[in-house]
């Protein structure tokens, strides 16, 4: 009788070990593809951003000229991580380190954005008050 309990045991460790190492793997691949939507969020979000920098360069006098850039940006981001984000193969690890390269070029675009933006306020401010100079003589 011992010997059949302890073989029962061994039968539910063994079961509960498969169903957890079972567990595992579904976890991982949620947590997966989790992390691969928000890198299509994120690259979503800085290809809206792109957008918004090149019509603010394009309204702003004297403005970089950034099209290089720019396009080199949203090639990265609809060709290179949609590709990465889809593929079946892919760590969690190579999806985190994708994050925070786009963590990156997205804080590059809002700086970049700031500037285009003070330029653009510094052009307000020198015709405002090359008019008034106009106005008074």
């Amino acid at each position: 009788m011992t010997t059949a309990t302890a073989v029962l045991a061994l039968l539910i460790s063994i079961a509960s070990l498969a169903f957890g190492i079972y567990q595992y793997r579904i976890l991982h691949t949620v947590r997966v593809g989790e992390k691969a939507t928000a890198l299509l969020r994120l690259a979503h979000d800085i290809r809206r951003k792109s957008q918004d920098l090149e019509h603010t360069i394009d309204s702003t006098d004297y403005a970089e000229d950034q099209t290089e850039f720019l396009a080199k940006v949203n090639q990265l981001v609809e060709v290179q991580v949609a590709r990465l984000a889809t593929s079946k193969k892919v760590s969690l690890a190579t999806l985190a380190e994708a994050e925070r390269v786009l963590l990156g070029l997205e804080l590059e675009l809002e700086l970049l954005h700031k500037q285009v933006a003070k330029l653009g306020r510094f052009n307000e401010e020198v015709r405002a008050h090359e008019k008034a100079t106009r106005n008074e003589a």
